[in-house]
């Protein structure tokens, strides 16, 4: 009888470490799903902040070329 008892004691305890591990898995799915997230805004950022940086960098170019235009039709 004893052995059945400790069988079913067992067995609860075995649950509630499944129920932790499913806790957990969620817990960890989230986190891995938050921080996929926050890394595809990063790289849109850095890609958003790396087109208006050159598209800066293409406007100074045209407007230094620009100038140089000007330099020469006045010499």
């Amino acid at each position: 009888m004893s052995s059945f008892i400790e069988k079913q004691e067992a067995l609860k305890k075995l649950q509630e470490i499944e129920k932790q591990i499913d806790l957990l898995e969620q817990q960890l799915t989230q986190n891995i799903d938050k921080e996929i997230h926050r890394t595809k805004q990063a790289v849109s950022n850095f890609i958003e902040n790396g087109e208006e940086k050159m598209n800066e960098f293409e406007k100074m170019c045209a407007e230094r070329k620009f100038v140089r235009s000007l330099r020469k039709k006045v010499v």
